[in-house]
């Protein structure tokens, strides 16, 4: 038995066996999965935080994208996100933990973050036990049914805020009740109500509503009022009334947030009470404090959860469910008050005098709470939906899923037992170490709080050594799932574009993802110190698959574009000399659209590619564009006229250097050809660009491709119609400076293979008339 006359040493003792405890076992169940759209957003902030020192969205604009706001931001195309700071701001050295050790993954660090803020959780649940008058084993058992029984355990899993209010909350809480058993003078107990008051509201704006419990707390004289018997039955009785009206209320469809209050007060599968069961010990704990006439938490609780429910049934409208989530997501800091109540009624169940018959039924309780719990963790949030019925529309909060028993998520999740492995980052990649680590570890730390009970002299080695341990297995297990294909580290090209980029970029460059799927990789692996990655939406004229139909199918890439996105690009191009694309897709998936290389190719000058698709299949390619503003369709023509024929029926009819003539090493160099053709053509022809001296001898080259990138084959013109053709190529650092010759060739290919450069008339030529020299000189300084 713990003893209630500990020292302080071991209290401490206890207290860290029972923080590691509870790490070890969320440990068992850590996905290290970001699942959800506000808490991948949350991570986006915390690396824009790290990284740029602001709370921008760019990995997930593709998600949350500037247009989305009414009035976005001046002079930046992107968000901030949509959360308080204080949570990105604590996660922060975690990320940076991540980017300092190696082998640990930038997603899998920072999803420590709830973990490590759940057990700290628990722990100030502990020291708050201690500090109302229960003895250590209270305060201990009562933890750990707060961790394992409660939805606690299953936001450990996730980023989300809930877990940060509620330990902020808490903790402010405790403070209040020091100061009050101060006698109300201690200057330290009103400082750190304070501090952590202010830290609450900076991790969750609702924290002000909870003023009014923090008073009840803090009022010095609620149990001289509570005193008589009539009071406390007249406050029981408001009680009992208020529940009826709330009842009906939540049964009036005229009530426009009657949903969220039958989801959060009455059903069985999205109330606190249905989804934590074991916080139905507070009725019995409600019944002795108000006997003792401990009146206090008993109205400090109820209050919380009148206020916080109402609060976000009617502030947060349709979205009261919280999205994917496990519900009731928004009333998780409720949890804690409602297991301070329950602290009688599990003191009682612990002594000499606690009934058999009471400690069966509470054993039964715990065990389908904790089974709750189990099932909340063994499966991503939004697994639940693909098994409802159809008549629940893919609904999390469809009715039917809350008051139907045969839809209760911890009905229907077994089903997938045996079919689908469970989401735990040690399965996912095949690391058996590592639970038998944290296995290990929450055994030692169980043993540690057995033996501090003892009173033996080991509350010194166990307040030492489990906190080491816990830091080396955290960093060990880290390391062991380091290798997630969740994040896309089978891909040989994703891994050596972080070489290049680290190589080729630098911290003005910006990255573009054509779209949303690459950015969970540069997420978790990115250590660049580079360029801003940011993602495209996925854009209305592209494809999914083979057979899907784009939602627009235009020759104008401008279409295939949200306007949105347009300004986008355009945005990152104003003031940067070069973009650079990082493209999902390549020439060789025929039946994808590729609308960002499209426009890129029409707008502005293709400079190099650099394929590194690998073996995996998985296409990447690195594309660097000029980003001068390219000549289009709606001029009258180019800048200087040509008249060089390109075998019998190809013209290169003028040439425009948006730039100029005049170049300094180093420097981009682009060029629009005008081409035209008299006859619809057959064959597929490829341009080549040159640099080339005077005399001869090519200095520099663009990148050979068929016309406008490929996107608009020779084989495709008709005749008569012009064809814009972009290109740029880079002047060579180390060219001597003078005047240089622009030579363009075009060729195919013979029936052997061979390349076949289609003679030039009609102007200057060079190598035997095979290559058409543009009238102009290039001036290198």
């Amino acid at each position: 038995m713990i003893s209630s006359t500990l020292s302080r040493g071991q209290r401490l003792a206890l207290l860290t066996a029972l923080l590691t405890l509870v790490t070890s076992v969320y440990m068992l169940t850590y996905s290290g999965r970001m699942g959800f759209t506000d808490t991948r957003f949350m991570f986006d902030a915390t690396e824009s935080l790290v990284r740029d020192g602001d709370f921008l969205l760019d990995l997930t604009n593709g998600e949350r994208r500037f247009w989305d706001y009414e009035e976005p931001l001046p002079n930046t195309p992107l968000v901030p996100v949509n959360a308080e700071p204080l949570q990105m701001v604590l996660a922060a050295p975690l990320y940076l933990l991540a980017d300092a050790l190696p082998r640990v993954g930038y997603v899998h660090a920072v999803w420590l973050f709830n973990v490590l803020v759940s057990a700290l959780a628990v722990g100030v649940f502990y020291l708050y036990a201690l500090q109302l008058g229960y003895n250590e084993r209270t305060a201990i058992v009562t933890g750990l049914l707060f961790a394992f029984g409660t939805n606690l355990w299953a936001y450990s899993k996730t980023f989300f805020q809930e877990p940060l209010t509620l330990l902020l909350i808490l903790l402010t809480a405790y403070f209040v009740e020091r100061w009050r058993a101060s006698g109300y003078r201690s200057v330290r107990a009103v400082i750190a109500v304070v501090v952590a008051f202010a830290l609450a509201f900076a991790a969750r704006r609702a924290a002000p509503v909870m003023l009014p419990v923090l008073l009840v707390i803090g009022f010095p004289y609620l149990e001289r009022f509570f005193a008589p018997l009539w009071v406390r039955r007249g406050f029981f009785a408001l009680v009992g009334v208020t529940a009826v009206g709330l009842f009906i209320a939540s049964r009036l469809p005229s009530v426009p947030f009657h949903e969220a209050l039958h989801g959060y007060f009455f059903s069985i599968g999205g109330s606190l009470w249905g989804t934590s069961p074991v916080v139905l010990l507070a009725v019995p704990g409600i019944w002795l404090l108000a006997k003792q006439v401990r009146m206090r938490y008993v109205i400090a609780a109820l209050l919380m959860t009148l206020i916080y429910a109402g609060a976000y049934a009617y502030g947060a409208g349709n979205e009261w469910f919280g999205g994917l989530s496990f519900p009731p997501r928004f009333l998780v800091p409720i949890l804690p008050f409602l297991m301070l109540c329950a602290l009688p009624a599990i003191d009682y169940l612990l002594s000499a005098e606690g009934r058999r018959s009471w400690r069966i039924a509470t054993g039964v309780l715990i065990v389908y709470s904790v089974w709750i719990q189990f099932n909340t963790v063994t499966y991503w949030w939004g697994e639940y939906t693909t098994l409802l019925p159809l008549e629940a529309g893919g609904l999390t909060e469809w009715r039917g899923g809350l008051d139907d028993v045969r839809y209760l998520r911890w009905v229907v999740l077994p089903q997938l037992w045996g079919v689908q492995p469970f989401d735990f980052a040690w399965i996912r990649t095949g690391q058996l170490l590592f639970p038998l680590i944290f296995g290990g570890l929450a055994v030692l730390s169980a043993a540690g709080m057995w033996l501090v009970s003892q009173r033996t002299r080991a509350a010194r080695y166990v307040s030492m050594i489990l906190p080491l341990l816990l830091i080396v297995s955290l960093y060990g297990g880290m390391r062991l799932i380091y290798s997630d294909d969740l994040y896309l580290a089978f891909s040989d090209g994703l891994a050596r574009s972080l070489d290049v980029i680290e190589r080729e970029l630098d911290t003005e460059d910006v990255l573009i993802l054509s779209q949303p799927g690459y950015e969970v990789f540069y997420m978790n692996y990115g250590a660049i110190t580079g360029p801003r990655v940011i993602t495209l939406p996925f854009h209305q004229g592209e494809r999914e698959n083979p057979d899907a139909v784009p939602v627009i199918n235009s020759p104008n890439p401008a279409r295939l574009l949200e306007r949105p996105t347009i300004q986008l690009i355009n945005s990152l191009a104003e003031g940067r000399e070069s973009l650079w694309l990082l493209s999902h897709s390549s020439p060789f998936i025929t039946w994808s659209v590729r609308p960002v290389e499209r426009y890129m190719a029409q707008y502005h000058y293709p400079l190099r590619t650099i394929d590194l698709t690998g073996d995996d299949g998985l296409p990447v390619r690195l594309i660097e564009y000029s980003t001068v503003t390219a000549p289009t369709q709606t001029l009258q023509g180019p800048q200087v006229a040509t008249d060089l024929r390109y075998g019998d029926s190809v013209t290169l009819a003028g040439y425009s250097l948006p730039a100029g003539d005049t170049y300094a090493p180093g420097d981009a160099l682009p060029v629009s050809l005008f081409w035209l053709s008299d006859a619809d053509l057959t064959d597929s022809y490829s341009v080549a660009v040159h640099l080339a001296q005077p005399g001869g001898g090519v200095v520099a080259s663009a990148e050979d491709s068929q016309p406008r990138a490929g996107f608009a084959q020779t084989n495709t013109w008709i005749a008569n119609a012009p064809v814009w053709d972009n290109r740029a190529l880079r002047i060579p650092i180390e060219l001597v400076p003078g005047e240089y010759e622009l030579w363009v060739a075009l060729y195919g290919f013979n029936a052997s293979g061979e390349v076949a450069l289609l003679d030039v008339t009609g102007g200057k030529t060079a190598e035997d008339g095979t290559i058409g020299v543009l009238p102009v000189t290039v001036t290198v300084r």
